[in-house]
């Protein structure tokens, strides 16, 4: 078929002198839209068009590329967007798939490829008659493979920095954790030689930590608790911030363990020991009570009960295991039972509450249901936030924090609760769960029960160096633990003849806490 004038580049008469004959092929000239196809079908592919009009057809499809690529740039990328690449494919010699250079992608400039060898002619849109060699188009061209191979080695070179970084910042975390806990050590320790007796009267290393109440240390000693708080709060300030989703994975799981610290930051302000100023212990206590829906008053009123009668007819958290089914798939429905077991530790301490503490029991009631309200704007606003540093942690914390509670008296038998009888020696009765990697500093040393029961005004960071301190104490893996429960089956509430034991949650002590 023909062509009329007015369909070649810049209309010209010339193709008028060669009449149609039958089809031998098409030269094409320009690529893609908005490019003209200036096409001349010669007689037979014998004969080519004038060297005007070839010079003019090469002259309008070079300005029809270079408007088509001024058309196509790349989007600058907005402020707090991530960039997007175009996906922009200009025409192409088929060999392989091909992709232009545009200004704002790498690769190499039109003079590096001026001597890009011919493709075959397989019938691309660049190529031209049968037998011919393909048209060599002025715009230089980039492999696809090659662009998408660079991307892929700047997001290996970013993951590994960012491991790095990560790796890094847990090991600083640590080490100054532990120069505070030995700055603590040497005041403590010097505080006690300058408030010695006598010369030659001995000194008890021992420090005045087997009551309930608060140890008096210096200022230094809120350091590490202080610390901990501001890692918490910068994991969290990063998943809020960061938007490449492996690198939320990363951050999702040591804040899970974080949790955990949390979860054991509620436990450590119950005693007074994680920060020296009672008020602000109080307030952070309730906050991280409140992460795990439970009243931080009433907690405390039911946990000085459990100090008071370790596993006898009247522990509190008898009432918790009475209820525990005996299969070891509840270990599956452990982010299930987190919400369940909050509901019953705030239905047990409640009536605990001595009446001296009911307003705070009140004010803790009110923060929860405001946490709450907070969740669910957060939610709604930014719920990849909420995912990422919430609801996933939450899940993977109760899922790795079920050992843990399961080995704080694992196999202990339930004895009757005798007011009049002295109180049961806690190593016995506990457990010391030791984590590797250093994972205990995340988790302030929360495995580590039968230290805190022999000593429960003990700062948490010393707790390592008095489990090394006692040559009785014999703790054990969380692997090996793990062993053990699957062979034994999860905590029951149990008498010494396998009978179950029966509850009975009475405070038996007035407390006012």
């Amino acid at each position: 078929m023909g062509y009329p004038p007015s369909s070649l580049a810049g209309g010209s008469r010339s193709a008028h002198r060669h009449p149609p004959g039958p089809r031998g092929g098409r030269i094409l000239f320009g690529h893609g839209p908005p490019a003209r196809l200036a096409v001349h079908e010669t007689r037979g592919g014998r004969f080519p068009p004038p060297r005007q009009d070839l010079e003019r057809l090469r002259s309008d499809a070079g300005s029809a590329r270079q408007r088509f690529a001024v058309r196509h740039q790349p989007e600058q990328p907005r402020p707090g967007r991530r960039r997007r690449h175009p996906e922009i494919l200009l025409a192409a010699c088929a060999q392989g798939g091909v992709a232009p250079y545009l200004p704002g992608l790498p690769g190499p400039r039109p003079a590096d490829l001026a001597a890009r060898p011919p493709a075959d002619a397989g019938g691309g849109l660049c190529a031209g008659p049968p037998g011919r060699p393909a048209h060599r188009s002025a715009t230089a061209l980039l492999p696809v493979a090659r662009l998408h191979e660079d991307r892929r080695h700047q997001a290996r070179v970013f993951s590994a920095r960012a491991l790095a970084r990560l790796w890094g910042a847990a090991a600083g975390y640590r080490a100054l954790v532990d120069a505070g806990a030995a700055v603590v050590g040497l005041a403590a320790g010097l505080r006690a030689a300058r408030d010695a007796p006598a010369r030659g009267t001995a000194v008890s290393t021992r420090a005045p930590i087997a009551g309930l109440g608060r140890v008096r240390y210096g200022w230094l000693a809120d350091v590490p608790s202080v610390l901990f708080l501001a890692v918490v709060v910068a994991n969290t300030s990063l998943i809020a911030w960061v938007d490449t989703p492996w690198l939320l994975v990363l951050l999702t799981l040591p804040q899970a363990l974080l949790l955990g610290g949390c979860q054991e930051t509620k436990h450590v302000c119950v005693h007074g020991t994680f920060l020296r100023h009672r008020g602000l212990n109080d307030a952070v206590g309730t906050v991280c009570a409140a992460l795990f829906g439970v009243n931080f008053v009433a907690y405390r009123a039911l946990h000085y009960q459990h100090h008071r009668a370790t596993c006898t007819d009247a522990d509190p958290e008898g009432g918790l295991y009475a209820l525990s089914w005996r299969t070891r798939w509840i270990w599956l429905l452990a982010p299930i039972e987190l919400p369940w077991v909050a509901f019953h530790i705030n239905r047990i301490g409640w009536p605990m509450v001595p009446p001296g503490q009911r307003r705070r029991r009140a004010a803790a009631l009110a923060w929860m249901v405001m946490f709450a309200v907070l969740v669910g704007i957060a939610a709604r606003h930014a719920p990849q936030t909420v995912l990422f540093a919430y609801a996933v942690p939450l899940a993977l914390f109760s899922w790795f924090d079920f050992v843990l509670t399961q080995a704080e008296h694992y196999q202990v038998d339930i004895v009757p609760a005798a007011p009049e009888a002295a109180a049961r020696p806690p190593g016995p009765l506990t457990l010391d769960i030791v984590l590797p990697l250093g994972l205990g500093w995340l988790t302030l040393h929360r495995p580590l029960h039968r230290v805190h029961h022999c000593h429960p005004g003990l700062r948490w960071f010393e707790a390592p160096r008095r489990l090394r301190a006692d040559p009785t104490a014999t703790p054990m893996s969380y692997a090996a633990f793990v062993r053990r429960w699957l062979a034994a089956g999860p905590r029951l509430w149990l008498r010494a003849d396998g009978s179950p034991a029966t509850p009975d949650s009475t405070d038996r002590h007035g407390h006012d806490a």
